[in-house]
């Protein structure tokens, strides 16, 4: 499983994402085999723009669960520097008479640079032609990437739906194009994302057990190391969920 961290470095804390400042409480499950995308950023005090990344490439970093005394119980292992982001098509659901289509455009990393443009096949009337969609700049917006695809000549506005925020869209197929199979749209990208590391983290363990079953108060702390001095990078609260506990 796929998960994206951002920390803002300036307030020491986890946001909702790379263009909001919305604060944010991390949720796992125990059990959980996560593969992680720490993303770094620092406020700029910019309205419209009020984020913006900084790079840990090559840095020494470290991600750690535990108690605020007690240290870490988890830690996050295999760090290593992200490259270009990269992108994918998946179809939720399909299309039929019954149901609308629903496909999702995915990034591993948020774009910050760049542009992509999104082929799609035509529909009933318009079988075998395909056309493609104008250049869609990054960072994205959902209202961007719905704007382009209603230009086409067999989409028009209205009857397409984006939503969510980068990395992942969900691209919904409505009123005259609903209720009706819609190939799965075709991605080409050339984008850039911000200076980001990836890491694997494994929420399991009987310690961490233990400090959930007495309602431990559990801390995610994300901290860089140089010199052999660690500074702190990020001090959040994180909530593990005890479903899957055995």
């Amino acid at each position: 499983m796929n998960r994206n961290l951002y920390v803002d470095t300036t307030s020491a804390s986890l946001v909702a994402s790379s263009t909001l400042l919305q604060p944010l409480v991390p949720e796992f499950f125990f059990g959980d085999s996560l593969e992680l995308t720490v993303t770094f950023l620092e406020e700029t005090g910019i309205i419209g723009k009020p984020l913006a990344s900084v790079s840990f490439s090559g840095a020494t970093v470290e991600l750690g669960i535990g108690t605020l005394g007690g240290g870490a119980v988890v830690t996050a292992s295999s760090w290593s520097d992200n490259s270009t982001p990269t992108g994918s098509i998946a179809v939720s659901v399909t299309g039929s008479p019954t149901e609308s289509a629903v496909q999702t455009l995915a990034f591993n990393s948020p774009p910050q640079s760049g542009s992509f443009f999104l082929t799609m096949a035509g529909t009933s009337g318009t079988a075998g032609v395909t056309a493609s969609t104008t250049l869609i700049s990054a960072p994205i917006n959902p209202s961007d990437i719905q704007t382009a695809l209603a230009a086409l000549s067999f989409v028009g506005t209205g009857n397409v739906l984006v939503s969510g925020s980068s990395p992942e869209f969900t691209i919904s197929f409505i009123n005259g194009l609903g209720y009706q199979e819609i190939a799965p749209l075709e991605l080409s990208a050339s984008v850039n994302g911000s200076p980001s590391k990836s890491a694997s983290l494994v929420v399991s363990g009987s310690t961490l057990k233990n400090l959930m079953t007495s309602n431990a108060s559990l801390i995610l702390e994300i901290a860089s190391i140089s010199g052999g001095a660690k500074s702190t990078l990020c001090h959040s609260p994180v909530t593990i969920t005890p479903t899957l506990l055995t």
